[in-house]
């Protein structure tokens, strides 16, 4: 009987042991199937390491009501930077832009707005009006635009993306993912605008001695400091919503379809961050001012050893419970310092590595200025680099 007992003591005691060693993984497991999100749809990307992280129906077509704008915006910029039009040109208003439904920046029929003034009532006020007179002033035509919408689009790869207005309707179709390629392009290509989809409020003259001041409604991008823009859009009952974040050299982008309300759209959002953000870390390397090394100097009345410094604050980002150690430091650039180098002067950089993939480039630069030295101090330290770069060169061959 005691015998019987111990055995069966003996067989719990092992499950438990089993059981304990499996909770971490079982945790990790539960974990990597994603947050817990109410939108139909969803899509995370981290574009600072290029890792597709999270998709739910992200190839699944949903409307996608005033996101549409997106595209318009990125096409006025897009001949902005190309130079075809200028932010201080002004497009006249139609009546159909003045019959625009709300939201609207209350542009007034026959009146001229500059251009600047459209793309901000694109990126903050959301106007249906604005994004009618850009469709109308870059194209001529409402119906010329969408077609350019839609070449754009096929050129952008989005695949599962179909538009029938520049401001949006129930017709405008697209995906998370193509909603994703979008946002990138925006964020990776015109970066220099970044601040018109951060900006909670513009104002605008609608007539002579009328000021109307207009505010984002996307409480997203209002209220979190991390934040770097773009755009949130709603339509029969359903909200979605398209963001790029930074936070601490983490960056992301995340959309999310087909929320049933605003505050779940929120929700939903900041799940899908946190998921990102708890499978990476921000690895610090070195301050701002930081020595890297001593260099030799040649040519100069300054004699050396001299301190070469990081120019910046260097951190990288990697996947959770990678040790700083993993990490390879590479340098490339001069090995020494010449006569007539200011402080502050960029020297090289320090190459950061893991697992053979590059994470960033770090510059680092000299500490003091050096006056040039001639004669025959010179030509001897002509002589000396001379030997020197034949040995950097020898030992960069073994590497």
């Amino acid at each position: 009987m005691k015998n019987k007992r111990a055995r069966w003591v003996l067989i719990i005691l092992s499950l438990l042991l089993v059981v304990s060693m499996l909770l971490p993984y079982l945790a990790y497991a539960a974990e990597d199937e994603g947050p817990q999100l109410s939108s139909d749809a969803a899509y995370l990307y981290n574009t600072g390491t290029g890792e597709e992280l999270y998709g739910k129906n992200e190839d699944k077509q949903f409307a996608i009501h005033n996101l549409s704008m997106l595209m318009t915006t990125y096409i006025l910029i897009k001949d902005i930077k190309d130079g075809k039009v200028s932010v201080k040109d002004k497009a006249k208003i139609s009546e159909k832009s003045w019959r625009a439904p709300a939201p609207r920046m209350f542009l007034e029929v026959g009146r001229k707005v500059p251009v600047q003034k459209l793309l901000e009532g694109l990126t903050i006020a959301a106007g249906n009006d604005a994004a009618i007179t850009t469709a109308e002033y870059l194209s001529g035509s409402t119906d010329k635009f969408v077609k350019r919408m839609n070449k754009e689009a096929k050129k952008l790869g989005m695949k599962n993306t179909e538009f029938h207005t520049p401001n949006g309707s129930n017709q405008d179709m697209s995906t998370a993912k193509d909603l994703f390629i979008l946002a990138k392009v925006l964020t990776d290509k015109y970066p220099q605008y970044q601040d018109y989809f951060t900006q909670s409020k513009m104002k605008y003259d609608t007539r002579p001695g009328k000021t109307v001041i207009l505010k984002k409604q996307n409480n997203f991008i209002n209220d979190n400091p991390h934040s770097t823009g773009l755009k949130s859009g709603w339509g029969n009952h359903q909200y979605h919503l398209v963001a790029s974040v930074n936070k601490n050299g983490m960056k992301f982008i995340a959309v999310t379809l087909n929320a049933s309300t605003p505050s779940k759209r929120s929700t939903d959002i900041y799940n899908l961050l946190i998921y990102g953000y708890n499978q990476y870390q921000v690895i610090n390397i070195a301050r701002e001012g930081e020595k890297y090394t001593d260099f030799s100097v040649y040519k100069s009345t300054t004699p050396g050893p001299s301190t070469v410094a990081y120019k910046d604050n260097v951190s990288v980002v990697t996947r959770v419970g990678v040790p700083q150690e993993e990490l390879e430091l590479d340098y490339e650039g001069h090995s020494y310092i010449l006569g007539g180098t200011k402080a502050g002067d960029e020297l090289g950089t320090v190459n950061i590595y893991h697992a053979g993939k590059l994470l960033t480039k770090a510059p680092v630069v000299a500490t003091e200025s050096f006056e040039r030295v001639k004669g025959f101090h010179a030509a001897l330290d002509s002589i000396a680099l001379v030997f020197r770069q034949i040995f950097d060169f020898v030992s960069n061959a073994h590497h």
